[in-house]
C-alpha cells in the first residue's frame, strides 16, 4: 500500500487548523476537568485546565489535523492509579472526552444551517467551511483516541490496568512508538477508510 501526505490546498490547511485548534482546545479543558473530577488534580495544577488550544497542542498532532483531519492532545501527565477507581475513573475520562467531541462535531453540523439562514449562502462561504471542518476533525479525533496507544487518550487504560504498565506508557520511547503506529495507520490510508464511513453514515443519520 502506497505511503504518502494526501494533497490538500492552502485553504484547506488554514480551515483545519481552525477546526484543529478548536478540536483541541473543547478535548483539552473537558479531558483534563474529567481527570481532576476522577481524582488526579495534576495535569489542572500543570495548566491545562483551559481552553486556549496551545496548552494542549502537540506538534504531530497538530500535523495530523492539518492532512489528515485528526487530532489528540500533547500527553496528559494523568495517572490512573490516583483516581479513586482507576478502571472506572479511565473509563468516565475516555467517556466525557469522546462525548465532548461528538457534541463539537453535532454543533459544527447543524451550525452551519444556521450560519446560511443569519448570513445568506454567500457570506456564509467560509464560516460554513470551518464548520464544516470542525465537524471532519472532531469526529476523526474522537474516534482515532480510542485506541489504547500512548500518547492517545485511550493509552491511559495502560494505567488502569496495572502500575507496571502505566509505568510503561509514560516512558516516552512507547509514546513515541505509539505515534508512529497512529501515523502509519493514517499514511497508509487504512485509518481514514474507516473515518471517512463514519463520517458519512453520521451526517446521513443527522439528515445531511
Amino acid at each position: 500500500m502506497d505511503i504518502r501526505l494526501p494533497e490538500v490546498t492552502l485553504q484547506q490547511l488554514l480551515l483545519r487548523l481552525a477546526a484543529t485548534l478548536l478540536t483541541l482546545a473543547v478535548s483539552g479543558f473537558v479531558t483534563t476537568w474529567a481527570v481532576r473530577r476522577a481524582g488526579d488534580p495534576g495535569p489542572a495544577h500543570d495548566g491545562r485546565l483551559t481552553l486556549s488550544p496551545f496548552a494542549h497542542l502537540d506538534l504531530a498532532a497538530g500535523l495530523a489535523g492539518l492532512f489528515f483531519r485528526v487530532t489528540w492532545l500533547r500527553p496528559l501527565e494523568a495517572d490512573p492509579r490516583m483516581f479513586r477507581s482507576p478502571v472506572r475513573g479511565t473509563a468516565t475520562v475516555v467517556a466525557l472526552s469522546t462525548l465532548s467531541l461528538v457534541v463539537l462535531a453535532l454543533a459544527a453540523l447543524f451550525g452551519r444551517t444556521m450560519v446560511v439562514q443569519a448570513l445568506g449562502a454567500r457570506a456564509a462561504l467560509t464560516p460554513v467551511q470551518v464548520l464544516t471542518a470542525t465537524y471532519e476533525v472532531a469526529i476523526g479525533t474522537a474516534l482515532i483516541n480510542l485506541l489504547p496507544l500512548p500518547p492517545l487518550l485511550g493509552g491511559l487504560w495502560w494505567g488502569a490496568i496495572g502500575a507496571e504498565a502505566g509505568r510503561l506508557a509514560a516512558r516516552q520511547s512507547v509514546r513515541v512508538i505509539g505515534t508512529c503506529v497512529v501515523a502509519a495507520l493514517l499514511l497508509t490510508g487504512l485509518a481514514e477508510q474507516l473515518l471517512a464511513l463514519v463520517r458519512r453514515s453520521l451526517m446521513q443519520l443527522a439528515g445531511f
